[in-house]
This record gives C-alpha cells, sequence and structure tokens, in this order.
C-alpha cells in the first residue's frame, strides 16, 4: 500500500520511487510553459507525454504567438 506522499508514483529503475517530471521552456525566455509528472517508471521516449506538455504549452501562448 502506498503512502499518501507516494500516490501517484511508481518504482524506478534505480529502486528508488519518485516521479519522472517532463518540462516544456520558452528558448527565448527561459521561462516554464509546461510541466507534468510522470510516474517514476514512465518511459523517456513517449511521444504522447511529451505531445500533451507541447500542446498544454502552445494553449498558454497569447494567439498571435501561437
Amino acid at each position: 500500500m502506498l503512502t499518501r506522499e507516494k500516490e501517484g508514483t511508481a518504482a524506478a529503475y534505480q529502486g528508488g520511487f519518485g516521479f519522472y517530471p517532463i518540462y516544456c521552456f520558452s528558448d527565448r525566455t527561459g521561462e516554464c510553459l509546461a510541466a507534468t509528472l510522470r510516474p517514476g517508471n514512465a518511459a523517456a521516449n513517449n511521444i504522447g507525454d511529451h505531445a500533451d506538455v507541447l500542446d498544454q504549452a502552445l494553449e498558454g501562448l497569447a494567439e498571435p504567438i501561437r
């Protein structure tokens, strides 16, 4: 049974528990446009996760920039 602080996490390949975050930053300003926490055993090359974060980042931009 998971404790509250480990809720939503999964065992990582290194043996610990945690999240595998994915971020989208603005190259021009350096600000974080979007981020999501994935389970510790999430695949690094999952295009669906990358596309979701990019979509979130684009939704947050002003209409003239999109």
